[in-house]
């Protein structure tokens, strides 16, 4: 599993912080796209979007796969376990926000 050794982390870093927040701006917008793509208005497009938000299965994979091959230190992992909790946070917050306006449009 997603084992951080919080000794290494410095939360009052604002490296570590901007890289988690880079990476997390770069989550949200790249996954929000496959929205695009989806038939109907917009408020369909969003949902879909958002709802593609939390899917961190891959992101898990790689950030174990890179922590144990040493490709990347345990900053960077604990960056992107925090990215992956975070996205999984902000999509079902985002989605009571966006369906809450649903029967305007209709799908």
């Amino acid at each position: 599993g997603a084992s951080i050794n919080f000794k290494v982390i410095d939360i009052t870093s604002g490296e570590f912080w901007g890289f988690a927040g880079i990476l997390t701006v770069i989550a949200i917008i790249t996954k929000m796209t496959s929205g695009l793509w989806v038939r109907g208005g917009w408020n369909r497009k969003l949902s879909t979007g958002i709802a593609m938000v939390p899917r961190g299965e891959v992101g898990l994979i790689f950030a174990e796969v890179g922590k144990r091959n040493k490709i990347f230190d345990e900053t960077t992992y604990a960056v992107i376990i925090f990215v992956v909790a975070f996205t999984t946070l902000f999509a079902p917050l985002a989605l009571k926000y966006v369906m809450k306006d649903d029967d305007k449009e209709p799908f």
